[in-house]
């Protein structure tokens, strides 16, 4: 028992020791498509705090203004886990799955939704500084009062490690 705690413990140093806080911001364009319905595409921001648990594993918040047209507005509040793949020092590309709210407001349903997952590709420019190109799914439900509307993102981030 005490050589597993011990083991434990090593581990536990040893993750805490790669672990970094880092805060991220990004511009894009949404495509927002209602099923059995017309399509429509606006620009998106959004800004996020996340913490990288080691090369392999991060969590991150994210908040995102996905979609704006006089009458229309989208936006997002997601938790993601996100797994993550070096290719070297420089390069690596991840995937995302989380769960969020994601509020459409047309001024007569708000939808929310609670499922949000992408890709992404990342490039370190310097120790603490990367940029990144993602790709995010945002769903919302479908109820009685509106049809499933689908929102994919495609926007630049850069993050900065502490």
């Amino acid at each position: 028992m005490k050589k597993a705690l011990l083991v434990l413990a090593l581990a536990s140093v040893a993750a805490a020791s790669q672990a970094q806080v880092y805060v991220q911001g990004n511009l894009g364009s949404v495509n927002a498509s209602i099923s059995g319905s017309n399509s429509a595409s606006s620009s998106s921001i959004g800004f996020g705090v996340g913490y990288q648990i080691n090369a392999n594993f991060a969590v991150d918040g994210l908040y995102q203004k996905l979609y704006k047209e006089p009458g229309i507005k989208s936006n997002a509040v997601s938790v993601r886990a996100i797994g993550i793949y070096p290719f070297n020092d420089k390069v690596s590309i991840n995937g995302k799955i989380g769960v969020g709210s994601t509020k459409i407001d047309d001024g007569v349903y708000t939808g929310k939704g609670n499922l949000t997952y992408g890709v992404g590709l990342e490039f370190a420019v310097a120790k603490q500084v990367s940029l990144g190109l993602d790709i995010d799914l945002y769903k919302t439900k479908e109820n009685a009062n509106v049809s499933a509307i689908k929102q994919t993102n495609v926007s630049m981030n850069l993050k900065y490690r502490f």
